[in-house]
């Protein structure tokens, strides 16, 4: 039996095509690869720009809505602001009609004591040298109309009253007696009393006219007066008390 040769022509042939499939196959599997790559690529390129823009969308909402915050933080401060100035202006007005309507009364209380004043002067005894204790109500009204004629004979009506209206302070005083002769008596507190001036007066119509503009009419006028001397150079008093008003001779104090 006889073998058919191949030729070596057509052994070539085979070869070559067997190259040509290898790398035919060969470049298909590298664009497959390629296309892969590519594709990988893209997917993963598309998620970071979405989550760029997620994360871009998210901050410039945040930040819109932190500027939306901050607005209404700074609205509310204004409001705020006009409610607390709108407030103070209202209390001024408030203070200011309140301290008009005080003085219109305090005028008024004023003329009416006055008024009264006048009136209860007018019904008092004017042509009475001396008063005996029997003229009037109590002790303790004796007392005070003699340290009025005591301290202020040649005072007018007012400087005798303003006198007893210091006593009866006084009393009212914690840092004082509370009776009336306690205030009077107490030592070194009134001059006419330990000098004997007191023992040998006796009241006029004037200081009773005083006692009952005091008692009778609640006339005062002493500020609150506790303490008053003859006006002078510095004393005791100028040192050491509040200085309120002059009358007369009288210079009136009370405690700082």
């Amino acid at each position: 039996m006889h073998l058919k040769k191949r030729s070596p022509c057509t052994d070539r042939r085979l070869i070559s095509g067997d190259e040509k499939e290898r790398k035919e196959e060969k470049n298909n599997n590298y664009k497959k690869e390629k296309d892969s790559k590519e594709r990988s690529l893209r997917i993963a390129t598309g998620c970071v720009m979405a989550l760029s823009f997620i994360f871009i969308n998210n901050l410039s909402t945040g930040y819109q809505q932190q500027n939306v915050d901050n607005l209404k933080t700074i609205k509310a401060e204004e409001n705020v602001d006009k409610a607390r100035v709108k407030y103070e202006s209202d209390q001024q007005k408030h203070e200011e009609r309140f301290q008009k309507i005080l003085k219109e009364v305090q005028k008024e209380d004023e003329k009416q004591q006055q008024e009264q004043a006048k009136l209860a002067m007018e019904q008092l005894p004017s042509n009475v040298d001396e008063l005996e204790q029997g003229a009037f109500e109590s002790e303790d009204d004796y007392i005070l109309a003699k340290m009025a004629m005591a301290e202020a004979e040649d005072q007018d009506t007012e400087g005798k009253a303003l006198v007893i209206r210091v006593i009866l302070n006084r009393v009212e005083d914690e840092h004082f007696p509370d009776t009336i002769k306690g205030v009077v008596s107490q030592k070194n507190a009134f001059t006419p009393y330990w000098n004997g001036r007191y023992k040998k007066v006796k009241p006029d119509a004037d200081c009773y006219n005083a006692l009952i503009l005091v008692k009778r009419h609640d006339w005062d006028k002493s500020h609150g007066a506790t303490y008053f001397e003859m006006t002078s150079g510095s004393t005791w008093h100028t040192r050491n008390l509040k200085r309120l008003f002059k009358h007369g001779c009288h210079t009136f104090y009370k405690e700082k």
